[in-house]
């Protein structure tokens, strides 16, 4: 959808999307987009419409992600960071585990579940002003350039808020639904795409 400038009474065209692995210098444009798309505590029904996220991290933690894993993204108009997907290996989810404070049922039934070499894409974030541009399919598309084959599982919110808008970003990239999840007070959908058994001895 082109832009509309008022000042000229006419459209500006929409400047070119490109994709990179993150760097560390990205994440306080990482933290913006995250921000942007923070839940609150009030949880408002319509967010679920939108898409959010329920834990933004501060600009050194995305940093410290970044440094973790090379299966991080960022979307850029010119020098702005317009979207990201933060995701890592399985054997990095673990070794992350403590500090993400994720709850003993999740991590185990992952660890279970699938071979460390599974990707675990962990947030998912596009400005607000720049959505329904294709940058999530984008995106994905130059994660999944990293490492082609591998395998792919994530959680979304399902209650107390239905998270439509990842569920569909997340199935019409190819993930399929497996089962729920229970997180806190949290119900989460676990999501799937591409995977095998998990090999013996892994």
């Amino acid at each position: 959808m082109d832009c509309f400038d008022h000042r000229h009474n006419q459209k500006t065209p929409e400047r070119e999307i490109t994709t990179r692995r993150a760097t560390p210098n990205d994440a306080e444009g990482i933290a913006l987009v995250a921000q942007s798309l923070q839940i609150g505590d009030d949880r408002p029904p319509e967010a679920g419409d939108t898409g959010f996220l329920l834990w933004a991290q501060d600009p050194a933690t995305y940093a410290a992600r970044i440094e973790a894993s090379d299966h991080f993204v960022v979307a850029e108009e010119g020098s702005q960071i317009v979207g990201f997907i933060m995701a890592y290996p399985l054997r990095t989810l673990l070794s992350l585990s403590e500090s993400m404070g994720y709850e003993d049922k999740v991590l185990t039934l992952f660890d279970q579940r699938y071979d460390p070499s599974l990707i675990y894409p962990d947030q998912i974030g596009v400005l607000p002003s720049f959505k329904r541009r294709g940058i999530g399919g984008l995106m994905d598309a130059k994660l999944q350039s990293f490492t082609p084959g591998v395998g792919y599982a994530t959680v979304i919110g399902h209650a107390p808020i239905r998270n439509l808008a990842s569920i569909g970003y997340f199935t019409s990239r190819g993930f399929e639904f497996v089962e729920e999840v229970q997180q806190d007070d949290w119900t989460l959908g676990l999501y799937e795409r591409n995977i095998t058994q998990k090999s013996d001895g892994a």
